[in-house]
C-alpha cells in the first residue's frame, strides 16, 4: 500500500517539475522575442547647485594665494597716475602706452583685444584675449636722505618730519 502512494507522489512531484521548467522556457522564449528598446542617447541631469546642500569649508579644496596670484603683464604699460573711489567703479587711472599716455576707467578699450578690467588694491587688471594680467602699482619713490620724507596717505591727519642725524 505504501508503494503505490509513494508511486503516485513520485509521478505528481515528476509532473509538477516538468511543468515548473516548460513555464521557465516559455518564458525566456517569450524575452527573445520582445523588441529591445531603442538605442538612444543617454539621459543625462543638470543640477542646480543651488538645489544642493551646502559643502562645508572644510571639505573645499582651497586654493593657495599663489593660485589665485593674477600674472604679471609683459606688455609695455606703465601706471603714471590714479584716482582711486571707495567703490572702485568710477576709478581712473593714467597709463604710459606707446602711443602716449591715456586716462582709463574699468571697462575702456586699450588696444585690439587689450580693456581695462579692473583698478584694485594690487594694481590694475587687463584683460588680455579674455585673460586676466596684472600690471603692478609702481614702487613710491625712495625717500630723500637727510631730508623731509612725505607722509603716508593713510597717515594724512598727521604729519612727521624726520631728519636723519650725521
Amino acid at each position: 500500500m505504501v508503494l503505490p502512494r509513494m508511486r503516485a507522489l513520485t509521478q505528481w512531484l515528476a509532473l509538477c517539475l516538468l511543468a515548473w521548467l516548460a513555464a521557465q522556457a516559455l518564458s525566456g522564449t517569450a524575452r527573445l522575442l520582445v523588441p529591445a528598446a531603442p538605442a538612444g542617447s543617454p539621459t543625462t541631469f543638470v543640477l542646480d547647485p543651488a538645489a544642493l546642500p551646502p559643502v562645508p569649508a572644510a571639505w573645499q579644496q582651497q586654493a593657495s594665494a599663489a593660485d589665485r596670484r593674477i600674472p604679471l603683464t609683459d606688455l609695455p604699460y606703465r601706471v603714471v597716475g590714479r584716482a582711486l573711489s571707495a567703490s572702485g567703479s568710477d576709478s581712473l587711472v593714467v597709463l604710459a602706452t606707446p602711443d602716449g599716455q591715456r586716462a582709463l576707467m574699468p571697462g575702456d578699450r586699450i588696444a585690439p583685444g587689450i580693456t581695462l578690467a579692473r583698478i584694485d588694491g594690487e594694481g590694475v587688471v587687463l584683460s588680455r584675449a579674455g585673460r586676466l594680467e596684472q600690471l603692478p602699482w609702481p614702487e613710491p619713490p625712495a625717500a630723500p636722505s637727510g631730508g623731509i620724507s612725505p607722509a603716508a596717505p593713510a597717515a594724512a591727519s598727521s604729519s612727521t618730519l624726520s631728519e636723519s642725524s650725521p
